[in-house]
């Protein structure tokens, strides 16, 4: 175990606001990982109200607290990637738990042994009271195949079909992932941007002729259970990123939107049917299930109005 190291190869730099409890789970499986580097922990914390710094002394982990208003998604992992000291950095949020003693190694790896690979995020496995529509999309996000992403620029097929499926290509997440440091510090996040700050950097570095890996062997635990306000809320600051990253992107391409017509309709009727069929046979007791048939309309629409009003806002 080489957590206590002085010298770190890795850090991880964990984000969090009120999360205690899952920081209890979380950080003795950090704290025993499989690993055969030496790795530290650094906590930032948005003014929880909860003792996070004792907890983050508990296991010897650095913890620095900032104000809730300062938290930003680009500007604060930027933060912890100049306070960290290891060649790799790995971001983490708060509600985000390791799966199991091998999460760190099987996502730092794949960057030791390939070198075209700068960055890697691992799979995620909702929380068992997730509701069924966002499992229902992350099981077919996370999958179990490895995917190494790259565009060869010299192949005008392969630029073709990354214009094409610009979507597929970015899909990235920072809810666990490792980069190495060296091109965080040459290219940091973008800081005038509200969220996927991961995406965009990660469509940067494609543009460069770098890869990106999705490694199913690193496992977390994350889910949100949202209200239908928060979902709107998330929904709207992505769409504003991205029209403000990328302002000729289609919304028809984006989280199954179509035009006012048949089409549309037909379209969005298949994957309503989708989430009931996944509905049916999801884990969950009776009663519970009924409340999601009725509200699972609801935050589809919450989702594309959300996205639909963010990405034709002026920024």
């Amino acid at each position: 175990m080489n957590y206590k190291d002085t010298m770190p190869d890795v850090s991880i730099v964990i984000l969090t606001f009120n999360q205690r409890e899952a920081l209890e789970r979380s950080l003795p499986i950090i704290c025993s990982q499989d690993a055969h580097f030496a790795y530290e922990v650094i906590i930032i914390d948005s003014s929880s109200n909860s003792l996070i710094k004792e907890l983050a002394g508990k296991f010897n982990a650095r913890w620095t607290n900032i104000d809730k208003s300062e938290f930003h998604h680009a500007k604060t992992r930027n933060l912890g990637m100049r306070m960290s000291n290891g060649r790799y950095v790995v971001f983490l949020t708060g509600d985000a738990i390791p799966y199991n003693k091998f999460w760190l190694k099987n996502l730092v790896s794949p960057l030791e042994e390939n070198p075209n690979v700068i960055a890697i995020f691992s799979k995620q496995i909702p929380y068992p009271n997730c509701h069924p529509m966002e499992a229902r999309e992350m099981e077919d996000l996370f999958s179990d195949f490895r995917v190494i992403k790259q565009v060869d620029l010299d192949d005008p097929y392969q630029i073709e079909q990354y214009r094409k499926n610009l979507k597929k290509f970015i899909v990235f997440s920072n809810v666990s992932s490792c980069y190495i440091k060296s091109y965080l510090e040459k290219r940091p996040f973008r800081e005038d941007i509200i969220a996927a700050e991961d995406q965009e950097w990660c469509r940067h570095f494609l543009e460069q002729g770098m890869a990106f890996q999705y490694e199913p062997s690193s496992v977390v635990l994350h889910s949100h259970n949202e209200s239908l306000r928060e979902v709107f809320r998330r929904c709207f600051m992505v769409g504003q990123a991205f029209r403000k990253i990328w302002p000729d992107y289609s919304l028809d391409s984006h989280y199954n939107l179509k035009p006012a017509n048949i089409l549309g309709l037909l379209k969005a009727v298949k994957v309503l049917l989708g989430d009931y069929y996944f509905l049916f046979g999801y884990k969950a007791p009776f009663i519970k299930k009924i409340s999601w048939f009725f509200n699972i309309p609801f935050f589809r629409l919450a989702r594309k109005i959300g996205f639909e009003n963010g990405f034709k806002r002026t920024c």
